[in-house]
C-alpha cells in the first residue's frame, strides 16, 4: 500500500552528486541518502532500501537515534557492517531527532512500495 503523503525523490545536487530522500506532504525531509556518482547507483540504492523489511530498518537504526553532528543532531540508518544507508536531517536537540526517526519509521512502514 502506498502513502500519498510520502514520497521518494531522486535528484541531482550542484556537486555532481545523487541522492534520494523521503519527504512527507509538507515537504519536510525525512530520510536523506548518501551521496552516489550516478543516478543508476542511487536508484539501485533506493530500490534495495526499499526491499528493508520492517523489523531490519528498525534494527538498523535504533543504535543511532541522536548521533551528534556538527550543527546538531540526526539519526543513522547504517549496516552491522558500520555503511550508512542514509540519515534523518540535522535537528537541534536529540529529543527531535528521536521523534523524526519515529514519524520516518511509521511512514516508511506504511509506505513500502517505492
Amino acid at each position: 500500500m502506498k502513502n500519498a503523503s510520502v514520497q521518494v525523490k531522486q535528484y541531482r545536487e550542484a556537486d555532481g552528486h545523487f541522492y534520494y530522500k523521503i519527504v512527507d506532504s509538507a515537504g519536510m525531509t525525512l530520510f536523506l541518502s548518501p551521496a552516489f556518482l550516478s543516478g543508476q547507483e542511487a536508484a539501485q540504492h533506493k530500490h534495495e532500501f526499499g526491499l528493508l523489511e520492517n523489523s531490519e530498518l528498525e534494527t538498523l537504526s535504533e543504535q543511532s537515534t541522536a548521533v551528534r553532528v556538527k550543527d546538531g543532531f540526526r539519526f543513522e540508518v547504517r549496516r552491522a557492517s558500520g555503511e550508512l544507508l542514509g540519515s534523518g536531517p540535522i535537528v537541534a536537540t536529540p529529543e527531535e531527532s528521536v521523534k523524526l526517526r519515529q514519524l520516518f519509521l511509521r511512514s516508511f512502514f506504511e509506505m513500502k512500495s517505492f
